[in-house]
């Protein structure tokens, strides 16, 4: 039993960096700044023990910085630290706070998309210049391309609450950005805001819910799986893709066909 608890814990180690869990209320913030979302989490001796998508796993408490619990679903103390604050520097503290701005102003803002990025964030971008990124633990398996996740990214926004956001870098340009929600009402949202700042789609499917634009910087694609309650937002630089594409002309598979089948594998 204790080595299946082990195993299933580096699983979700690994897989909750991408994968966001259902319904989850409370957040594992580990050393390294990483931060799990899982339904419900809590310690027992030197464990703490956690579901993740209805599974029981745990994880040691000297890996654990601390829990950030979901005050709204019991009668728990919003956060719990563990481990001492000596064990790091006074620097490194400001990792403990959530990414959300305590006055609020961050969730008074409509979501940042633009033709050509997202928000401040170019295409192009040097990775090396984008401060915050932090590389997802499972590496892409697609030649030259790295992604990576800004813990402090908001996520909370007035017209749509994300899930996560992954940047794919290519040779160290800034390629893709996918953004991920969960949920009709929250997919729905998303979508208002990108046919506010894109317009009609160039073309859409019912069946399963996707939309395309294109632009002369930028292609589009809004997608929602309701077996998953998966929505998706992805963005890709028309110059890196052709350059891509001519590097990698005998890929039987395109990237974006990769990164779904991977996000929403059982």
């Amino acid at each position: 039993m204790r080595t299946r608890s082990i195993t299933i814990a580096v699983w979700v180690l690994l897989l909750g960096c991408w994968l966001p869990a259902a319904g989850h209320a409370d957040t594992i913030v580990l050393k390294t700044g990483k931060k799990l979302l899982v339904e419900k989490a809590w310690q027992d001796g030197d464990q703490v023990w956690f579901f993740f998508h209805g599974m029981k796993a745990s994880l040691s408490k000297k890996e654990v910085r601390l829990i950030q619990y979901d005050s709204s679903a019991d009668d728990r103390q919003n956060a719990t630290r563990l481990g001492n604050d000596s064990d790091r520097p006074a620097s490194d503290r400001s990792l403990e706070s959530t990414s959300e701005d305590p006055s609020g102003s961050r969730a008074e803002q409509v979501l940042p998309l633009t033709t050509d990025g997202l928000g401040k964030l170019r295409w192009g971008v040097r990775a090396s210049a984008v401060a915050g990124l932090e590389q997802m633990i499972m590496p892409s398996d697609m030649p030259g391309i790295k992604e990576y996740q800004r813990p402090a990214d908001p996520l909370q926004y007035r017209d749509v609450t994300l899930e996560s956001v992954v940047y794919a870098f290519w040779h160290d340009q800034l390629y893709t950005v996918t953004l991920w929600t969960r949920g009709l009402s929250n997919y729905k949202a998303l979508r208002n805001r990108v046919l506010a700042e894109f317009g009609p789609p160039h073309h859409s499917d019912k069946s399963p819910a996707r939309d395309l634009w294109s632009t002369p910087d930028t292609d589009i694609m809004l997608k929602y799986t309701a077996a998953d309650q998966l929505g998706m937002l992805w963005m890709r630089c028309c110059r890196l893709d052709r350059q891509y594409k001519l590097s990698h002309i005998s890929a039987q598979s395109s990237y974006l066909k990769w990164m779904h089948s991977r996000k929403t594998a059982p």
